[in-house]
């Protein structure tokens, strides 16, 4: 299915909460306003549980979403060029973030996800 700006399965990618790897290609043309889904495994938004990453509003960088929890990183995507994005959730339930295969950050060590529901999105 599609909507403006995604596509979205009618269902998770995943249901795992630990030793989860997603990854995708995605291409930034400009700068918008408001954060913008790159991958989300769950219902996204206010109240909202799964994980993802987005780009945060008005910059090119890259922010990972946990249920309703928000840490931008410092990890940043180049506009009008293809960027390969990886979340990575380790065992310990430690996010790793990579863009074009090479590490850039490592964030919020021991926070938990609610396993996603109902939907997986991509740009």
């Amino acid at each position: 299915r599609s909507q403006p700006g995604y596509i979205y399965l009618s269902k998770p990618a995943t249901a795992q909460t630990s030793s989860v790897t997603l990854s995708a290609w995605v291409r930034p043309e400009a700068l918008v306003s408001s954060s913008t889904i790159l991958m989300y495994n769950g219902i996204p938004g206010s109240g909202g549980n799964g994980f993802g990453l987005y780009l945060a509003p008005g910059s090119t960088a890259v922010q990972v979403v946990v249920d309703s929890s928000t840490v931008t990183s410092t990890c940043s995507l180049t506009l009008q060029q293809w960027n390969f994005v990886s979340l990575v959730l380790g065992t310990a339930s430690d996010w790793s973030i990579y863009i074009n295969s090479t590490l850039c950050a490592k964030l919020m060590p021991g926070l938990t996800v609610t396993a996603g529901v109902s939907r997986f999105y991509v740009a």
